[in-house]
């Protein structure tokens, strides 16, 4: 398995990062005279519609850079790990229904905070085969970014989350994304307050 290096995984972020802040701001800015953009289809919340236009919009805008950042993320997390491991966004096997409901307790287990998870929660579910053949089921997965031991994880480095932070802070304070989006925001609520 090769082990990723620090040059590579910061190109990955700057590249991964400017797209996705000049992808963000420039779909926003086109779309922002669009009802049907994605700001505007945001903003019709009526709680906070009673706190006025400026904070409607602001809103909305955090909302929808919170929703494209944390795809940009798991993308960008993604694209590391293909350097070291092979990824597959599913799983598939056979699976039956007595397999599928001692699953379903356990995910349940879980959400309750009664056990947590563990390996050998599902070591006996192999026991559980038989002479009939089990259908075949595929779950597509999603991915959770929690903390630091995942980006280590990922980058096959203890330095993985300060090599990926490194990367991003690096590219944001030499791109005008935070001005720009502080300038679309003010003009978008100058221009609705005018309105």
């Amino acid at each position: 398995m090769k082990i990723s290096d620090k040059k590579t995984i910061k190109t990955l972020v700057h590249t991964a990062v400017e797209s996705y802040a000049q992808g963000f701001q420039a779909r926003h800015e086109e779309e922002v005279d669009n009802p049907e953009g994605t700001i505007n289809m945001k903003i019709h919340n009526a709680f906070i519609e009673a706190l006025g236009k400026e904070i409607q919009y602001y809103t909305a805008l955090v909302r929808s850079l919170d929703s494209s950042l944390g795809n940009m993320l798991e993308t960008l997390a993604i694209n590391i790990a293909t350097l070291s491991f092979e990824v597959k966004r599913n799983v598939e096997g056979p699976l039956k229904a007595q397999q599928t409901g001692i699953i379903a307790e356990l995910l349940e287990k879980y959400k309750r905070h009664e056990i947590k998870p563990s390996v050998k929660d599902y070591q006996f579910l192999r026991s559980l085969t038989g002479k009939d053949k089990a259908p075949i089921k595929r779950h597509d997965s999603d991915y959770y970014l929690i903390d630091k031991k995942f980006w280590n994880f990922i980058c096959r480095s203890k330095c993985g989350y300060q090599w990926v932070s490194e990367g991003y802070r690096n590219v944001i304070t030499k791109m005008k994304f935070r001005k720009n989006l502080a300038e679309m925001a003010l003009w978008q609520g100058l221009n609705q307050n005018t309105l």
